[in-house]
Formats: structure tokens, sequence, C-alpha cells
């Protein structure tokens, strides 16, 4: 747990960070933990004092060259006092332990051919449960991923492999490039015997090739469709490419169909996931296939806005503007005013019921003085939805609207494509990935295809808009991140959710 308080004083202490992570898996399924060392350096405020988030066993603490004492760990952190200005270096190796929750290292033995298969998942705070790391999203760090493992895994992370070594007991080490500047929680490291098909998409923007792969475990080999996900895989990355005018921003570009996945998937750069169930088994509707690739988009879409601060299409902006509220960028309450401003210039009464969910659910996470109000505005909102013109073919959605939005203020959240709100203020996209330059050149709104990309631009980032006096991104982040991607409860992406699958939910 990470409270309010202790996150906004972390985040104005630390700066540039930067993490090297080696990690030593097993095959042994009898094996519950594996070992884990992270080496973090950073900045902080001269003397200071902080601390890191870890979640196993820890072996040694070293500190600036000094070894820290057992007691500066109290099995969830590492206490770090007397830090210097800059150049701080931290070194905590440990082991951390194999999870079957779908969180941290998610370890399953297929009962097909008794494989053993492990995939990474941390949102919204769970990379501490793998590696130490200062865990959470408004501290971004540049991360180097190493991990042994058995020869005959396959082993991938956000970005691509720099090299390979044999060791001495017969297994690999994988070295990986350096990632670009990413929260925590978008860290990835995949690893067992999966099976992948591979092929190749060239930026029309750059001419650069990037990679693509399909990976599942081999049981389920025989139910992936390379060639349909390869194809809207690659119309979503020129799509993406050309409407932006940003090249994509990785490179490579995987996909990984995993088990026991707790929701239906996770936009880890250049490393997406994906629940197994989106790998059909049988003959399935027109409609399933639809979905499958709604979801598939919608992930793509985070590598330029969830994952790098830029605008995006219509379809995906009420995810991308919930991403801001997680990744500390946007205060809840400044989620809840954009979305009830644009509700009159909605076409669609569909989305329009879908904005008024979120608006709902935005007021729950909102301060506890101020949720009354916004819980009769949201129902005031609803009234005046129902009696426009266009509300005629979806009056009962409405109503639905209006009693879950204005009493529990919380319901599950529609579809992406069908049911997205348009936002019409211009904002120009960064001209480097990070968000860290001047903005740029505008982008143009408007419709481009009306079926589908009915194209509005978003509202400024956080930097762009101060946060209400009365909230702290930082906060809100903390607060509400367990509550934005809720877990699946069944194998398909339509049923009800208890944590919310991303094919039929915006995170």
């Amino acid at each position: 747990m990470l409270a309010r308080d202790d996150a906004q004083e972390r985040a104005k202490l630390i700066s540039n960070v930067q993490y090297a992570v080696h990690l030593d898996l097993s095959d042994d399924f009898s094996r519950k933990i594996y070992g884990s060392t992270a080496v973090a350096t950073f900045d902080a405020a001269d003397g200071g004092s902080t601390f890191i988030n870890f979640e196993g066993k820890v072996d040694e603490v070293w500190l600036n060259g000094r070894k820290l004492p057992a007691s500066c760990f109290d099995g969830k952190r590492v206490k770090l006092d007397n830090l210097k200005a800059s150049g701080n270096q931290l070194k905590v190796v440990g082991q951390a332990q194999y999870h079957s929750d779908g969180v941290g290292l998610h370890r399953i033995k297929d009962p097909a051919d008794g494989e053993v298969y492990l995939y990474t998942h941390f949102e919204p705070f769970d990379a501490h449960v793998v590696f130490a790391c200062f865990d959470q999203p408004d501290i971004k760090a540049k991360a180097t991923f190493s991990v042994t493992a058995p020869s005959k895994w396959a082993v991938v992370s956000n970005d691509g492999e720099l090299r390979n070594e044999a060791t001495k007991d017969g297994r690999t080490t994988h070295h990986f490039q350096t990632t670009k500047s990413l929260s925590s929680y978008l860290n990835a490291a995949i690893s067992g015997p999966y099976r992948h098909v591979t092929d190749t998409y060239v930026s029309p923007l750059t001419g650069k090739t990037i990679e693509l792969g399909l990976y599942c475990r081999g049981s389920m080999l025989k139910y992936l469709e390379k060639n349909e996900i390869f194809e809207t895989t690659k119309q979503g990355l020129k799509y993406y490419e050309t409407f932006f005018g940003i090249p994509y921003p990785f490179e490579k570009y995987d996909q990984f169909f995993v088990a026991e996945f707790n929701m239906g998937a996770m936009e880890n750069p250049g490393c997406v996931t994906f629940n197994e169930s989106y790998l059909f088994r049988s003959r399935v509707t027109e409609r399933s296939r639809g979905q499958r690739a709604d979801t598939i988009l919608h992930e793509m879409a985070h590598m330029w806005f969830g994952d790098l601060a830029a605008p995006l299409t219509r379809q995906n902006i009420s995810g991308a503007l919930w991403n801001m509220v997680r990744d500390a960028q946007m205060p809840s309450r400044q989620y809840f005013d954009i979305t009830l401003a644009h509700l009159a210039t909605e076409p669609d009464a569909d989305a329009l019921a879908s904005a008024l969910r979120d608006a709902g659910s935005a007021a729950v996470y909102a301060h506890p003085s101020a949720r009354e109000e916004m819980r009769a505005r949201v129902a005031q909102a609803a009234k005046t939805g129902m009696e426009a013109p266009h509300a005629v073919r979806s009056r009962r959605s409405y109503a639905m609207t209006v009693a879950t939005s204005s009493t529990t203020g919380h319901a599950t959240r529609s579809s992406i494509v069908d049911h997205a709100m348009p936002l019409t203020r211009t904002v120009a996209p960064p001209t480097q990935w990070n968000g860290e330059t001047a903005l740029a050149k505008p982008v143009r709104s408007g419709t481009r295809d009306p079926k589908m990309f009915r194209t509005y631009i978003a509202t400024a980032t956080a930097a762009a808009i101060p946060p209400p006096s009365d909230e702290d991104p930082v906060a809100d982040a903390t607060r509400n991140a367990s509550m934005l991607k809720p877990a699946a409860s069944s194998a398909t992406a339509a049923s009800a959710m208890a944590r919310t699958p991303r094919s039929t939910v915006r995170p």
C-alpha cells in the first residue's frame, strides 16, 4: 500500500531514476522463489530520507558503497537515509515469489504438456513484487533488464534483446536494451517455451522496419490466427502513425496471449499482453472478432498516449483520460468536469450513456466533500441527455446510467470503439516521446472515417492544465489506481467482471 502523503513526499524528493534489473528464473515448478537483483541510480535532496518498495526476502542492501543493516527493511520497504544530491546508487539483492494470482511474476503449468510459463503484470502497484523500485506512476525511469532462464525458453521484454550468453548451469542470460522513461507498472518481462510467429511492419513516416511478434502457449498455437491478427496490427500502426504524424515510438511490437490473465489486455510498451480467451477455440461471431480487433487497437493506441503523451483519436479518448488519472497527470475532478462539459456535443446516445457512467465513477474517486454535488450533476446531465433528440435510440441505457451513477457512482463501462466521447479542444503533440519538450505543430481534428475514426482531439496534458487546489494528481493515482482495471471472472471478454477486461471496458 502506498499512502497519499508518502507518494507526494517521495515524488518531490526523487528524480532522474534509472534501474538495472536481473531476474534468475527456473522451470522447476516446485521452487517458490527466484532471484531478483535491482540497482537504482537516482538524484535526491541532499541529506534527505525516503524508501524504495520491495516485497520479498532481502539478502543484502548497498547504498552509495555502504552495506545497510537488516533493520532497514520492514518486509515492504527499504528505508534510505543520508542521500546525496546526485548520483545515488542503491543495490537490493533478494528473492521474490512466483505468483499464481495474476500479479507480479505470474507462473502457470500447462496441463496439456507440463510446460511452465511466466509473465509479468504490474498495474497498478505490483512492480515491486518482482524487483525493488520506487513504485508509483509519476516517478518514471529508464530500465535495463537481464533475465537468466532455461535455454529453450523465449525471453522477451519491452525493448529488443542486445545479446545473450550461456551460463555454466546450461541456462541462458538475455540482456535487453534500455527502455524509454516509463512508469514502473509498464515494465514487462515474459519468459517460457512460448511458441511464436513473426512479421514486419514498415513505417510510412520513416521507412523503418518494426519487428512484429505473436506469442502463445504451445498447446494454443493451432488457435493463433496469425494472418488476421497481423493484418489488424499493421492497419492500426499505419493509421496511428499517419494520423498523429508521430512514428511508432518503440523498437518492436510483440503481442502475448497468456493464460489466467486477470483482465482483457495490458499495454506494456512493445510487449502487450492479452487474455488467452482472444484465441478462439471454436467458431465465433463477427462481433467477437470485432471485440478482439477493438482490444488490439485500443492497446496499440496506448503506445502514443497512455505510454506516450500525445493526443488520441475519438474511440480511445476516454481510456486515455483514465490513464492520465492513473499516471498522475489528471485529477479525477478534472476528468469529471471535462466529461460533463462535452456531453452536449455528443451525437451518439450509447456514447453519451457511457460518458455519464464514467463521470459517476469519477465522483466516487473525488474528495469526499465534493461527491454529493458531483453525483447530483451527473443525475441532472443524464436527465438532460434523455430529453435530447438523439436520446431516443437509447433511453434504456440512460435510465440505467441514472440509477448507477447517481447512487453508487460506479458502473461497468462499454466498448471503446462504439462508446467513446468526443472532446473538441485541439492541442499539439509533443515533439519527442516523453513529452518533455514544448508543444509542436497543431493536430487536425474532424472526421477521418465516420464509421470508426470520427476523431476529436483531447484536452491538454497536466502540465498545461494545473490540477484544482483541493486535489493532487499523485493522490488521485494512488487512491484510484486499483479501481481502474477490474479483473476478469470468466474466460469470455463479454462476461460480467469483478475487474473489467480491456475488450469491453475503458481502463
